[in-house]
């Protein structure tokens, strides 16, 4: 449910100017449900912008401020009109005696300070009377917040006792000056005569006005003519004197800039009598100063070197010096625009075929060949001194091949480096003539250093003159530098600094940098880290006497750094599938990686499978944050296949004793090749081995191998023959994998009974011959039987059986194996276990165990 809505209109109000502002009502309508204004929470105001001292106008009463849970309220403005207040005009004064002067009635006005807004007319005129008479006045005021009714009254100049002729005050008076009004009259109004004698004449008119014409006294007499004046007050008699003209010539001030010439000197001339000029000098003013272009900034006088002479008599003449105030030139002090890629600052501040002079005064530890550099750094600093491969024999290099610096101490209070207190404990670093470089770090900042260099890169001569080298924060300071043409030294340097190269505008008098009072520096808030982007060289710092120096800054342009994607390179042979591309990725800075990479490369090849040769393998598309990629190719080399050739097969051994194990190695030529191996005409292994190996080779193995070589280009085959012994029962000695049989046909044999048949006795267990046998029946009985063997020694590390043509259940079923090292009077287990049932006769078992004792 929406509000009611009241209309509410402000009052129509009036005052008179200067009155307070009354109380303004409102009216309001649009009530319900039998309400009234006096139902309203908060009841609408009326206000206005009129003050009492507001002007005589029109000023809206506004009403604003109701408010009501059921009412809105739309409001309608009312007027407030400001009249005029009325005001009187009081006129006194109204009488006068005749001088020779206008006259005029005194107005004041009621309230006062409106006398300013009343006009005063004599009979009709707006000019006060002079002669004697008397004169009708009308007084009217015009004020915009005021009105009052015209004031009338009557002006009287009545005649004087001595005022019958007037004759004004006589002033000084100088050549030139414009015609007198002396006052010339009577006080009927009539004209008088006048005589003038001197360098003077009298206008022949109602003004009577005197000009002057020349330097001396003038006399004046009056007369008058007129029925009412007495004629003892006819005559006036009165003298003046001309002075000469008062003349002043001033040098104009002047202003340069400093190492600007002078500006056209001038001055100006204050006196001269109309319509003369400098024609009336004899001799003319001259100015002079002693300021020159290189005056220093300051003021310096502009004089008359010679003085203004008058040729006519007429003028006093005097001169006033001048002021040529020298300001400072301006100077625009830029840094230089840099660049560089992301990462540390790498850059050369000293490169071509300088060479530091040595001169014939410097020596230093014995070392006649020597110059300092100066360095100054804002951080860490790594540099690199690099020799000339073409130094010749004529720069000593038995006695000085290397760069050498000791001064590595910094001394805070001397900002310098100092030698080290204990010999070894500064760095220094050399190289020897045949190396091409070395590299220096600097790990602590520091603001100044003194480097010491000797050795062959330096040259003699003398009255070289001092060069400073500077670039980007690094200053080198060379003295006596000398360039020889066939020699060489360069520095560069990678760190984090503030670039100090600046552009100069506006050095005057062939002036430089060395003119400056304090020179200007410059601020880099990037550092190595600082992502690709413009970042600014602030300038600061500059002062000069002579100079308004105006820095601007310069930019440092920080570039991709180089992203060097490498495809590797890729062989296959033909019909091979094509392999899957890969790729490197080298050049990052600042111990960043891959993870910066935030678009892979794409790798594509046109390789084709089936023709021979090398595609290129092409990368593109990578993105990485604050690099720039730039791709080298790799190359995917297609090769020919070809033809299998089997060149030899060798078998580790072609008569094998039963259990033994054969490996038999193919060799062959081609590519891709795959083999078959065949036992006969069965396929017994094929695949990409060239190997196939029989372990525990049995007579059913016996044969002809036989091995193909294939691939899509054909097969060759080779043949192999391998014919297997039987072995016997026998113990083992493992050597390694290689089985060695501890026990020999013959060895010392004793049975655990004598309950065995006479043909098969216990010597028959080791006789390497299957068809025979040993058999001991305890084992009927539950009584273990078994056999002592006396052998040759070793670490015995298995047990072979082989079953005998005899009932399978006479086939042992488990064993205890003993050894002993004191011809047997005591006996150590080595191994007991279960024997696995035997599946055919003559069929051999190897039971294997853990030892390490040699028995």
């Amino acid at each position: 449910m929406n509000k009611a809505v009241v209309a509410v209109t402000a009052d129509n109000a009036a005052k008179i100017y200067g009155d307070a502002v009354p109380a303004v009502g409102f009216t309001s309508t649009g009530y319900v449900n039998g309400d009234d204004v006096d139902d309203v929470d908060t009841k609408p105001v009326v206000t206005t912008s009129a003050t009492a001292t507001s002007d005589v106008g029109s000023y809206a009463t506004t009403a604003s401020g109701g408010v009501d849970d059921n009412y809105s309220f739309s409001y309608t403005d009312g007027v407030l009109t400001v009249s005029k207040a009325t005001a009187t005009i009081t006129l006194s004064d109204n009488t006068a005696t005749y001088d020779g002067k206008a006259h005029g009635v005194t107005v004041t006005t009621d309230p006062v300070g409106l006398e300013g807004s009343v006009s005063v007319t004599y009979d009709g005129s707006s000019n006060e009377p002079v002669f004697v008479a008397s004169y009708a006045v009308v007084a009217s005021m015009d004020d915009k917040n005021h009105t009052a009714d015209d004031a009338t009254d009557t002006l009287t100049i009545e005649q004087g006792e001595d005022t019958y002729i007037t004759l004004a005050d006589l002033p000084d008076v100088y050549y030139g000056d414009p015609p007198l009004d002396l006052g010339l009259r009577a006080s009927t109004g009539n004209r008088v005569m006048v005589f003038v004698a001197g360098p003077a004449v009298v206008g022949n008119d109602e003004n009577r006005l005197v000009t002057v014409n020349d330097v001396g006294t003038v006399d004046i007499l009056l007369y008058a003519l007129g029925a009412g004046i007495p004629v003892d007050q006819r005559f006036q008699a009165a003298s003046f004197e001309v002075k000469k003209r008062n003349l002043l010539i001033t040098a104009d001030d002047k202003s340069r800039a400093y190492g600007s010439d002078n500006p056209a000197l001038t001055y100006t001339i204050q006196g001269f009598a109309p319509g003369e000029d400098e024609s009336v000098f004899s001799t003319a003013p001259a100015l002079a100063t002693a300021a020159t272009n290189t005056s220093g900034v300051g003021d310096v006088a502009i004089t008359f070197a010679t003085e203004a002479v008058d040729g006519t008599g007429h003028y006093a003449i005097s001169h006033q010096a001048g002021v040529l105030s020298v300001s400072k030139a301006p100077l625009t002090i830029t840094g230089a625009d840099q660049s560089r890629e992301y990462g540390p600052i790498k850059a050369s501040f000293f490169g071509g075929k300088k060479f530091v002079n040595q001169g014939t005064d410097a020596t230093r530890d014995n070392i006649s060949h020597w110059r300092e550099l100066e360095i100054t750094s804002l951080s860490a600093a790594t540099m690199k001194f690099y020799l000339d491969a073409d130094l010749s024999t004529a720069d000593d290099q038995a006695n000085f091949t290397t760069i050498s610096r000791d001064d590595f101490v910094w001394d805070a209070a001397t900002r310098n480096l100092t030698a080290p207190a204990v010999a070894g404990a500064g760095i220094v670093f050399g190289i020897p003539y045949t190396s091409s470089s070395v590299d220096v770090s600097f790990n602590d900042s520091f603001t100044q250093a003194t480097f010491v260099l000797t050795g062959n890169i330096l040259e003699t001569t003398a009255d070289s003159p001092d060069v400073t080298a500077q670039i980007q924060g690094l200053a080198a300071i060379f003295s006596n530098i000398n360039i020889v043409d066939d020699k060489n030294v360069s520095v560069t340097w990678a760190m984090d600094v503030s670039p100090a190269a600046y552009t100069y505008s506006g050095f005057v008098n062939g002036e430089g940098p060395s003119a400056l009072t304090a020179q200007p520096s410059s601020s880099l808030a990037a550092t190595a880290t600082s992502p690709v982007g413009d970042y600014p060289i602030v300038v600061s710092g500059a002062e000069g006497d002579n100079y308004e120096i105006s820095h601007v800054n310069g930019k440092m342009t920080i570039g991709p750094a180089t992203l060097i994607v490498t495809a590797d390179n890729k062989e296959i042979f033909e019909t091979e599938s094509l392999p899957s591309l890969s790729y490197a990725v080298s050049g990052f800075v600042n111990d960043e990686d891959a993870s910066v990479v935030t678009t892979a490369p794409t790798l594509t090849t046109d390789a084709d499978n089936t023709v021979i040769g090398d595609y290129a393998i092409v990368a593109s598309g990578a993105a990485a944050t604050n690099y720039e990629a730039v791709y080298v190719n790799g190359n995917l080399k297609v090769k020919t296949v070809a033809k299998p050739k089997v060149t030899g097969l060798a078998v580790s051994d072609t008569s094998p004793t039963e259990g033994d194990k054969v490996t038999i190695t193919a060799t062959a030529t081609g590519d891709l090749l795959t083999y078959e191996w065949y036992l006969g005409s069965n396929l017994i292994q094929s695949g990409p081995s060239n190997t196939l190996v029989v372990t525990d080779i049995g007579e059913d193995d016996a044969g002809r191998y036989s091995v193909f070589a294939k691939n899509f280009k054909g097969r060759a085959r080779r043949l192999a023959r391998i014919k297997v012994s039987e072995r016997a029962n026998s113990v083992f000695l493992i050597v390694g994998t290689a089985p060695v049989d501890v026990d020999t046909p013959g060895d010392a044999v004793v049975p655990s009974s004598s309950n065995h048949p006479a043909g098969e006795h216990a010597g028959l267990a080791i006789d390497n011959n299957t068809s025979t046998k040993y058999l001991n029946s305890d084992g009927k009985n539950d009584q273990p039987s078994g056999l002592t063997i006396t052998t040759g020694g070793g670490v015995v590390t298995s047990l072979g059986l082989t079953s005998a043509n005899d009932a399978p259940d006479r086939d042992p079923t488990s064993f205890v194996l003993s050894g002993s090292n004191d011809d047997g009077a005591t006996f150590v287990e080595i191994a007991r276990g279960d024997i696995p049932a035997f599946g055919a006769r003559f069929e051999r078992q190897v039971l294997s165990f853990d030892n390490t004792t040699n028995y």
